[in-house]
């Protein structure tokens, strides 16, 4: 297009060159025309679009500037700019920049024109970080993974998306938000992949282990010895949860101060401070606990005593804590009420002054104790030291308390009573005094709390002395007595020594008029001094340890007329093959229990399995166990519980184990506390064990079946677990008991009516038992229904819960306790922490079967009297009626009728061996 315009350009000059030559006359042409500059007219941006993947990522962009004509201007000047600084920088020299995700133009501008490209910046994922890259967990913990994925450069790919995964889903798992979870012990590797880049977390998942053990309370304050403080320690793992369930052994620096038992109950031996110590696998906690005995009481002996003007007296003063113990230390001022009568020194040392009578006063802190001294003419008073005895006898003479007793008086007495708890000498300890009255016939001194009976030694005279149980009342167990002071009273006639747990009755053997004998309870082994007794007509000594009747056999008084009753001692044969025949023979009435020997297992009376075992029962133990493989040897898997008795009396018992107990087998209930479990050792259908370690025959013949605690035991097949056993994980009580709890059901606790707040953290509830009842003396309560499964948890009342409950001083009766942690537990609590019951009450079970089984050896043979009990106290326990007894409860009562347990027609479950046996012997009356 342009040679044309060229063409033109050229003819047109030419033309007027050649006419101004040919019209010039000689003048000079005048001067073209300037040339139009170059002037910028387009602009060209290259390339015309960018895409940088990463934040700082660069593109040069070049301009290509043309003029008017199109010609390419070198060397113009461009001015660079973009309309989206945020997105991408431009530089002088066209150099693109990203700063983040989006688009921008880039214009390129010469003079009045300008030219453009466009940049896009799109971050594109270039690696991937997982943080922590490595980690250790304990199973069970938590862990939030972080995953990072960046471009090129290095900056974060703010909407990159994540997929997670576990290498081993068995040691951890991974939800897609990088939440993991440890499941297992073992190693896994956790990655997180975007846009197809992957990055991992190396985890290894440890198993739990005690970290912090945390004693409650940590301090303790002991204020007498005997007295308790329960300890409660609550685990911790590795990462700060707590454990529930791992063993604890406990311990104490310094047992001399104080000691604690495997329960974490600490009990004060000795003034000092300690340490006590919970250990669970290598970590441990202490608490500090301090003894510091306080004067609860102060006696002063002897409390009452006469002295002849001008002689001196020691008395002595005794202070006790709260529990009865000694206060070792005490520093007494002692005081008289009247210097006149009888003075006193600051070592208790009276002197009498004066005829008259004084009260000497020891006092410590603010306690005190008393001593009443009269003074008068020695020739004529009989001291009389012991206060219940001297008001005995004052009152036989017709004195007032605190005159003096004359040896004449005391000379007129033919017959005393000073015995029976609740009368005047109920509380009888010293006899001193009591030999001036030796014109005594007849003296009655049962139920006291004497030990020495060496007064009784100058009462020649005596025909009748009443010594029943005359230790008994007050000592637990009783000592045993010496009867030698007896040896020399030959005028007896009728002496009573029943319930006195004294075996020797040596002393007996020359009381050659003696006709009645109650040795009743004794322990009795040697009766031989009986035989020479030729004036006996009465011999009772049921419940002994008598196995010999030869002396009774021996001696020739024994005939026509004569009573004995030996029941409740273990004979032997020898004695009733020959010696009862014997007696019998002669006219004797004699009482005994015929031992029934079994030497195979039988079925008596359709309901009780006997079991003759070949160790002996008061040393084994409680192998629970075997003797259930040796019953299902013989029966079907059919039921729900095994009842063991050994056929031990309570001092028979090893010294030490619980009376009885109860141990679970198999569990398929959720929601009570207890984890569900099976235990192949064990038949399929067996939920549990209970084993009485004693046939406990009371005195009114009924069996531990009827008396107790049979309720108590089955309770714990389902209860209490839900109940905490340290402080701040929930409710707390006594291990699988209720404690200070208003649950008032067999396994203890209050009815909440009986509850006092007396202010500052002290209680009082009524008839509160922290572990339960022996006795089957109380039904179920409903939260204890409601864990077996027989009431709905609508009906369930709110626990309420003394955490840290302790006794003030319940060794003395007193029923008081402290708490400062309180807390009411509605039902919704309790599901809440366990989950619901399953099967629930509509669901679960009703109707239960169980076996009795008594044991016996060669060393505790069985009576028919026994066996006929055991066999009726098991038909009341299983019968589906209430008796209408509102003072002893059956199964079927207790339940209020939501439940039954049949006991009874063992032989539809047995072996043809048993039932064959079961039918060949007669069922017994």
């Amino acid at each position: 297009m342009n040679c044309p315009r060229l063409f033109i350009f050229a003819a047109a000059t030419l033309s007027a060159t050649m006419w101004a030559y040919a019209c010039g006359e000689g003048t000079t042409d005048p001067p073209p025309p300037p040339s139009d500059p170059p002037r910028p007219t387009t602009v060209t941006v290259s390339p015309a679009t960018a895409e940088l993947a990463a934040l700082g990522a660069t593109v040069q962009l070049s301009a290509e500037v043309r003029d008017q004509n199109g010609q390419v201007i070198a060397g113009a000047t461009v001015a660079w700019a973009s309309d989206n600084a945020p997105v991408a920088t431009v530089d002088g020299s066209g150099l693109v920049t990203g700063a983040a995700e989006g688009s921008a133009t880039i214009t390129a501008t010469a003079g009045a024109v300008s030219g453009s490209a466009t940049v896009s910046v799109a971050q594109r994922v270039s690696a991937v970080t997982v943080s922590p890259a490595a980690d250790t967990l304990v199973e069970g913990d938590t862990l939030r993974l972080a995953a990072e994925a960046t471009d090129a450069n290095g900056h974060p790919v703010a909407e990159a998306e994540f997929s997670w995964a576990s290498s081993d889903t068995s040691v951890a798992v991974v939800d897609d938000a990088g939440f993991v979870t440890a499941v297992g012990l073992g190693q896994a590797e956790v990655t997180a992949t975007a846009a197809g880049v992957t990055a991992r977390a190396d985890l290894t998942v440890v198993g739990r282990a005690p970290k912090t053990v945390a004693v409650t309370p940590d301090t303790v304050a002991l204020a007498a010895l005997g007295q308790t403080a329960q300890l409660a320690a609550e685990v911790r793992d590795q990462i700060g949860r707590v454990m529930e369930g791992v063993p604890v052994a406990w311990s104490s620096a310094g047992t001399t101060v104080a000691v604690v038992d495997a329960a974490g109950l600490v009990t004060a031996t000795g003034v000092g401070e300690t340490t006590i110590a919970a250990t669970s696998g290598e970590a441990s906690g202490e608490a500090v606990v301090t003894v510091m005995q306080s004067a609860g009481s102060v006696t002063v002996s002897p409390a009452v005593d006469t002295i002849a003007p001008g002689d001196t007296l020691r008395l002595v003063a005794e202070a006790f804590d709260a529990n009865g113990h000694a206060v070792t230390g005490a520093e007494f001022s002692w005081e008289s009420s009247d210097d006149a009568v009888a003075t006193v020194d600051g070592s208790g040392l009276a002197t009498a002054a004066g005829n008259g009578t004084a009260t000497i006063t020891a006092t410590v802190g603010d306690v005190r104790g008393e001593s009443m001294v009269t003074v008068a003419q020695p020739s004529l008073v009989v001291r009389i030291p012991d206060g219940s005895l001297r008001a005995v006898i004052e009152a036989a003479l017709g004195k007032d308390g605190g005159e003096p007793i004359y040896d004449t008086e005391m000379q007129t007495l033919s017959s005393l009573y000073a015995g029976g708890p609740g009368r005047v000498g109920g509380g009888i300890r010293d006899l001193t005094g009591l030999e001036h009255a030796r014109n005594l016939r007849e003296l009655v001194l049962h139920s006291n709390n004497i030990t020495d009976l060496g007064p009784l030694r100058a009462l020649a005279k005596l025909q009748r002395l009443n010594l029943h149980a005359i230790n008994h009342y007050y000592y637990d167990p009783p000592p045993p007595l010496d009867y030698s002071p007896l040896a020399g009273l030959s005028e007896l006639t009728w002496l009573d020594l029943g319930y006195n747990h004294t075996p020797d009755i040596s002393p007996l053997a020359g009381l050659g008029k003696l006709e009645h004998l109650n040795g009743v309870n004794n322990r009795i082994k040697d009766i031989s001094p009986l035989a020479a007794l030729t004036s006996l007509r009465v011999a009772i000594l049921a419940h002994n340890d008598i196995s010999d009747l030869g002396p009774l056999a021996n001696n020739p008084g024994l005939g026509n007329g004569s009573e004995i009753d030996v029941r409740a001692n273990p004979l032997s044969r020898l004695s009733i093959r020959d010696h009862v025949p014997a007696l019998q023979s002669r006219g004797a009435t004699i009482l005994f229990d015929d031992l029934v020997v079994f030497s195979e297992p039988e079925i008596f009376n359709g309901n009780l399995f006997v079991l003759p075992v070949d160790e002996n029962l008061a040393a084994s133990g409680r192998p629970s166990l075997d003797w259930t493989r040796q019953f299902y040897e013989h029966f079907d898997d059919d039921f729900d519980f095994l009842v063991f008795v050994l056929n031990l009396y309570t001092e028979d018992y090893p010294e030490g184990n619980y009376r009885s107990t109860f141990r679970s087998t198999h569990n398929d209930v959720r929601g009570i506390g207890q984890p569900i479990s099976s235990d192949d050792r064990w038949p399929d259908a067996l939920q549990g064990v209970v084993v009485h370690g004693t046939v406990a025959f009371s005195v009114d013949s009924r069996s531990i079946i009827h008396s107790g605690p049979m309720l108590h035991e089955l309770m714990h097949r389902w209860a209490n677990s839900i109940v905490a056993p340290s402080p701040g994980s929930g409710p707390h009580c006594s291990g699988p008991h209720w404690g200070f709890s208003s649950a008032n059901g067999v396994l203890g606790g209050f009815d909440i009516a009986d509850l006092v707040d007396h202010g500052g953290g002290r209680y009082s509830a009524g008839d509160l038992a922290t572990h339960g009842l022996a006795a089957n003396a109380k039904p179920y309560s409903p939260i204890e229904l409601y864990l077996a499964g027989f009431l709905p948890p609508e009906e369930v009342p709110d626990l309420w819960v003394a955490e840290d409950g302790q006794w003030v001083d319940h060794a003395s009766g007193n029923q008081m306790f402290t708490a400062s942690r309180v807390r009411n537990h509605a039902i919704e609590d309790i599901v809440e922490m366990h989950g619901s019951r399953v099967p629930d009450h509509s669901q679960s079970q009703r109707e239960f079967r169980a076996a009795t089984v008594l044991l016996v050896d060669d060393h505790h043979p069985v009576t028919r009297r026994n066996l006929n009990q055991l066999s009726d106290d098991i038909s009341w326990f299983s019968r589906n009626a209430d008796d209408g007894d509102d003072r002893v409860y059956n199964f079927f009562e207790a339940t209020g009728g939501r439940a039954t347990i049949d006991m009874n027609d063992l032989s539809r479950s047995a072996s043809q061996r048993v039932q064959a046996r079961a039918r060949e012997a007669p069922q017994r009356p």
